[in-house]
């Protein structure tokens, strides 16, 4: 399993830096382990430079927002702060407990200049700790170690 593991990390590092010489990746910000459904993060701000020149900035906000059964649904907002067209990619990475493998979603989104979009994402396998009897459905949700990064390209 950790092998498995490894070779995800390895996989991960080696695709970002093959990516396009126009992107840049935002390591994702999360939660709080002690919020409260729906209640996002505070807006952060992000400025990235592209090799062939030019700036781009925008902001991202993430909550999450619900679990039913053993999944959990989470809303991550990205609002494109620049004056042009930006395609967004987004990556997530969790670990599912029940079947005890990484698993991750990708996706991709053109956002206007001052629009706002939302990227719902969904983790499975988020069960109960054995030694937690009595674990809340938020602290469940965060068990499954969502991570996520954000690619910036230019349009």
């Amino acid at each position: 399993m950790k092998s498995f593991q490894k070779l995800l990390i390895i996989t991960a590092i080696v695709l970002i830096n093959s990516a396009s010489l126009h992107a840049q990746a935002e390591q994702g910000v999360l939660p709080p382990a002690n919020a409260k459904f729906e209640t996002f993060t505070e807006w952060k701000k992000v400025t990235v430079t592209f090799d062939g020149g030019g700036e781009a900035s925008y902001d991202y906000r993430i909550a999450l927002t619900k679990r039913n059964a053993l999944a959990c649904s989470y809303e991550l907002q990205v609002k494109n702060t620049s004056t042009t067209k930006l395609q967004f990619i987004v990556n997530t990475h969790y670990y599912d407990r029940l079947v005890k493998s990484n698993f991750g979603d990708k996706y991709d989104e053109k956002i206007k200049p001052e629009a706002t979009t939302s990227f719902m994402i969904l983790t499975q396998g988020c069960k109960q700790d054995k030694d937690k009897k009595d674990q809340e459905d938020y602290e469940r949700c965060m068990s499954c170690g969502l991570s996520y990064e954000i690619k910036v390209l230019k349009d």
